[in-house]
């Protein structure tokens, strides 16, 4: 395991040791209000395997669950989402794999975006920060590809996506904040 600047880098190794010895499965990360089924210990096996886990969070929830996933060898399609989401129906996991679970549409990755009309103002981040950064360095630097890439995401800061296993094997996913733009720049990058 390399680990640079906090990113970790998943590289396929045999982690049948990992998926042999983990008690449970994974639900999530463990943040403020929750907990996960991942017991303590099981992070404990990861570090004593000299494994980067990464920092309590989303992000070290994500790469644990990708390993684990990847070492189980199962699954063709890996989707994430946001614990957050109360109004949470079965068809927002079909609509984010679909794209990626049928051979004939071809697509690697999928973003999810489901709009929220309230009378809050949600994607903050998004419309009032990253997406004006965004179009402000495209203007300074000129037309790049990764920019106009990031920009092409409605919502780029969306904790909802879903990737084919090659794809999961040759990213690099964050391990701590800047999971969601962290892993646009993956997929872009592979």
């Amino acid at each position: 395991m390399k680990s640079s600047s906090r990113w970790i880098v998943p590289r396929p190794w045999n982690f049948a040791w990992l998926s042999n010895s983990f008690p449970y499965s994974l639900s999530g990360c463990v943040s403020s209000g929750m907990t996960a089924r991942a017991s303590k210990p099981s992070f404990k096996l990861l570090v004593d395997h000299n494994l980067d886990i990464g920092l309590q969070g989303k992000g070290r929830g994500c790469w644990t669950a990708f390993g684990y996933v990847l070492a189980r060898n199962h699954s063709q399609v890996i989707a994430l989402h946001d614990c957050d989401i109360t109004s949470y129906s079965r068809e927002y996991l079909a609509r984010l794999c679909y794209p990626i679970a049928n051979p004939n549409l071809g697509y690697e990755f999928c973003k999810g975006y489901y709009s929220r009309v309230t009378d809050r103002l949600h994607g903050r981040v998004t419309r009032l920060f990253i997406t004006p950064m965004i179009r402000s360095l495209q203007q300074l630097v000129g037309p790049h590809a990764l920019l106009t890439f990031l920009d092409s995401f409605r919502y780029p800061l969306a904790g909802e996506f879903a990737m084919v296993r090659d794809l999961a094997w040759t990213n690099r996913i964050p391990g701590d904040w800047g999971l969601e733009i962290g892993v646009l720049a993956e997929v872009y990058r592979n």
